[in-house]
């Protein structure tokens, strides 16, 4: 299958590449074979990449003029382009000033010849082929889709990625966002309250005053594929160091959906690397290529972030009034049938957390604390919510589908969280992204604002056990409050 789909041509790979990343979509062992397209690409060399490069550039003369030295053997192939090595002129400076010095290497993606021309004919016989399976019903996940959705989906996707100009403001975006600098060093991130993440994470530097919509020169950022685990080993990546970058994957996307409300949709393994630090002998997780990036509104990201919480407190309620937050829940959805459907998902483990190690602390952590030694342990197993009546119907997942809605931002979202998965588990048998990230939800929300809200639900949680009214309660500590302002 995929030797088949590399004949057609680059969309035709593109989209066996989208395709692979759904499990529900297709039986395994297609999914099996078109994971090769990850890797299997055709690419130019010798005096057929020089012509690319220079028509990419522009001209012979301000590629000339850019560049000292250029390897016509590419280093890396990917469905829409492929990746050369170049050392800039001494005189090249990006936008701002960096760096301005000999012998900077660089690596060069050039975009495949004629590649929106081939989009355009292509994708124009795909969509009658589309409306056509439209004629099949198609069940996925327990919610119906028409191949005309996925195909309007996957259009977009496809036409913007062959923008270099959109990766190179996603990828400078991504490397604000977590203050990362040229050379990997450390800078403020978008966000000052947040630290930076140059210490466990890599991005390589955007010349965008060098690139256009057909070529992306940034810096080279050499590293080891990150389910190579031979080439791993051999420069004594241990499983420890593998559980670590498999947390380190999980902290990222919780800052890039909760705090960042940017993420890349990608992350499959030909897109991440792992960088050992020379000084420190430590791994970093290494970011490549945002051609597929995706932005949230604020609402969305707090209502992930919330359901991430109400996961972590086993908080069916809390779910889903965080679903409801997040737009994902039908106008007049039956609440209560939802709510019994995530209490049965906790009670019988379909949906649970779990204890794990802190890579950066070395300490056990229950999901039901906080972490990285700045909050003590504020609940207790008490803190369990209580569970589904023995004698209470069973909530099929037929019995809530029609309540749920899936907007655009979340089949992306979903998206990196299913290529998170496979990845974590393949370092990691033991991730899982709720338990990974658990450590860092007082980074995201801050000290202050994580004791305020976990103070809160402990308190409204002992109200219903003691039976107190909370208009009381309420009025008590207003009373308390307000003499203790006039003292």
């Amino acid at each position: 299958m995929s030797d088949g789909l590399l004949k057609l041509g680059p969309l035709y790979i593109k989209i066996g590449q989208i395709l692979s990343c759904r499990e529900k979509l297709l039986p395994p062992e297609w999914v099996t074979a078109l994971e090769r397209l990850q890797d299997r690409v055709p690419a130019k060399s010798g005096e057929d990449a020089l012509e690319l490069a220079r028509s990419a550039f522009g001209s012979k003369e301000f590629m000339d003029d850019v560049l000292e030295s250029f390897d016509d053997v590419p280093i890396a192939a990917a469905s829409l382009g492929q990746v050369h090595l170049g050392v800039l002129k001494p005189n090249v400076t990006s936008v701002d000033s960096m760096p301005n010095s000999k012998n900077v290497k660089v690596a060069i993606k050039i975009q495949r010849a004629r590649l929106r021309d081939i989009y355009d004919k292509d994708l124009a016989l795909m969509k009658k082929i589309a409306k056509m399976g439209d004629k099949f019903s198609m069940d996925v996940g327990g919610a119906k889709q028409s191949w005309s959705d996925i195909f309007q989906d996957t259009e977009k996707i496809l036409y913007r990625e062959i923008d270099y100009q959109t990766e190179a403001r996603n990828a400078i975006q991504f490397a604000l966002d977590f203050g990362i600098g040229y050379d990997g060093t450390s800078i403020t991130p978008t966000n000052p309250e947040l630290p930076s993440a140059s210490s466990w994470l890599r991005t390589p530097y955007i010349y965008e005053n060098l690139s256009n919509e057909k070529i992306l020169v940034q810096e080279y950022v050499p590293s080891i594929k990150i389910n190579d685990f031979d080439a791993l080993k051999n420069v004594n990546v241990t499983q420890p160091d593998r559980d670590f970058l498999a947390e380190c994957l999980a902290r990222s996307y919780l800052r890039q959906f909760c705090s960042n409300q940017f993420f890349s949709t990608d992350p499959h393994p030909g897109n991440l690397g792992v960088e050992v630090i020379k000084e420190t002998g430590r791994p970093r997780l290494v970011f490549y290529d945002f051609g597929q990036a995706c932005s949230l509104q604020k609402d969305q990201a707090e209502g992930i972030l919330s359901v991430i919480e109400g996961i972590m407190d086993l908080d069916a309620p809390g779910c889903v009034q965080a679903f409801d937050q997040m737009g994902v829940l039908v106008k007049g959805a039956d609440l209560d049938i939802v709510t019994r459907k995530v209490q049965q998902n906790f009670d019988t483990g379909k949906v649970k957390v779990k204890k794990r190690k802190s890579m950066n602390e070395g300490e056990t952590y229950d999901l039901t604390t906080e972490s990285n030694g700045m909050v003590s342990e504020i609940e207790s197993s008490e803190n369990q919510k209580k569970p589904l009546a023995q004698n209470a119907e069973t909530v099929q997942d037929k019995d809530v589908m029609p309540y749920f809605t899936l907007p655009a931002e979340y089949a992306f979202v979903a998206r990196a969280l299913s290529q998170m998965d496979g990845v974590g588990k393949s370092l990691d048998p033991e991730f899982d992204f709720i338990s990974a990230s658990a450590p860092y939800i007082v980074e995201v929300k801050g000290v202050k604002t994580f004791v305020v809200d976990k103070v809160a639900k402990l308190e409204a949680e002992w109200i219903e056990k003691l039976g107190l009214d909370p208009e009381k309660i309420k009025g008590i500590k207003n009373v308390i409050q307000k003499r203790s302002f006039d003292e």
